[in-house]
């Protein structure tokens, strides 16, 4: 046990030091190798075996569904169509913010599109319609979390085959979760922007032209 803890401290040191995450924990595995006297021959065997995996093949696909959706437009389009039912109140466009970002990381499946996709569109328009720089930032920073735990999820996809679990238990673990902590960033936002007199309510959208 006391091995483990080493290990574990020396991958937490090696990311601090910014050396590469892959490294970090292929040193670690290395050093937890070797000190606990197993045979480290099989390392290079049983991890090419977790990389030809079938399910491993939907990660490059997610992210390539994020690039296409973040350039073909489909972004906007999402956030057109969220923004015509909560972006009328004050502090809607935070809303509209969170529900964008889990709803295209149940598309996606990747938080890094999301904030690719949604923040840079979504942050400019929450500061021209008066919400702070930082709490604009904050928001897609955070609901960006969702894209990780709403179905499908690329981290819950690596999690499944690493453990030997299954995927489809796996991602209805996190969708409750996922749900409510959308919910959770939605209240957050109303609460902190109910005293900001700042704030622009963005104008009523025909349900027609939405989509």
């Amino acid at each position: 046990m006391t091995i483990f803890f080493i290990t574990v401290l020396a991958v937490v040191i090696l990311l601090l030091l910014e050396v590469p995450v892959g490294f970090s924990f292929g040193l670690g595995a290395l050093f937890y190798g070797i000190s606990s006297g197993t045979d480290i021959s099989f390392h290079a065997a049983y991890g090419y075996s977790q990389i030809g995996a079938f399910s491993l093949l939907a990660l490059p696909l997610f992210v390539q569904a994020g690039t296409l959706m973040g350039t073909g437009g489909i972004s906007e389009r999402l956030l057109d169509f969220v923004d015509a039912f909560v972006g009328r109140t004050k502090g809607g466009l935070g809303a509209v913010t969170v529900l964008s970002c889990a709803m295209f990381g149940a598309i996606s499946g990747s938080a890094s599109a999301a904030i690719a996709a949604i923040g840079r569109i979504m942050v400019p328009r929450m500061v021209t319609s008066g919400y702070p720089e930082g709490h604009a930032t904050a928001l897609v920073a955070v609901s960006s979390v969702l894209a990780l735990m709403i179905p499908p999820s690329i981290p819950m996809i690596v999690f499944a085959i690493a453990t030997r679990q299954s995927v489809a238990k796996v991602f209805l673990a996190t969708m409750l979760p996922g749900i409510l902590l959308a919910l959770v960033y939605c209240a957050l936002n109303f609460f902190f922007l109910r005293k900001n007199t700042s704030i622009q309510v963005s104008p009523k959208l025909p349900m027609r032209e939405v989509g």
